[in-house]
């Protein structure tokens, strides 16, 4: 009896851990928005998103997935702990701001680094439909270097 409770136990647990690496979407921001006006997030190597347009949340999706979210103008908040994943500089941050006009059907990721004296994201930009390339920070997916807002004193980002 025990042997067939502990199997079946493996089977629920193994179609579970299955179904979750099918789902790319872990967090889904707002239902009511199509996904046709959606945009999609991903935090791997960057850190966890604290505030979306000013109201307090916990996102972290890693592993391929990603966080829903209404396209157009975005206001982030980040923790950010990462950096890029060839390299071996880690940046930590509580509460860098990041301003994106993010586009509908489109997944992007991001890179904290510095860049001529000013820390922000390289960000990387996907068709929604697109399955991630092994290498997903290749040079074609790269839409720029995109810093974070100061605050006047520059205390509310600081990067390490």
């Amino acid at each position: 009896m025990k042997k067939k409770a502990f199997f079946i136990g493996l089977v629920l647990i193994t179609g579970l851990f299955i179904l979750s690496c099918t789902t790319t979407t872990s967090i889904i921001h707002d239902e009511s928005v199509a996904p046709e006006q959606s945009s999609w997030v991903g935090t791997d190597n960057a850190g966890v998103i604290v505030g979306y347009n000013g109201i307090a949340v916990n996102w972290k999706a890693r592993m391929g997935k990603t966080i829903q979210i209404p396209a157009g103008n975005t206001l982030l908040e980040w923790d950010i702990e990462g950096g890029n994943p060839l390299g071996n500089t880690i940046y930590k941050a509580k509460g860098a701001l990041f301003l994106y006009n993010f586009q509908p059907q489109k997944k992007y990721y991001f890179i904290p680094t510095r860049l001529d004296d000013k820390y922000g994201f390289h960000v990387y930009s996907y068709d929604a439909d697109q399955k991630l390339p092994m290498n997903m920070y290749k040079e074609e997916y790269h839409e720029g270097f995109h810093k974070f807002l100061y605050d006047e004193d520059q205390s509310k980002t600081v990067l390490d």
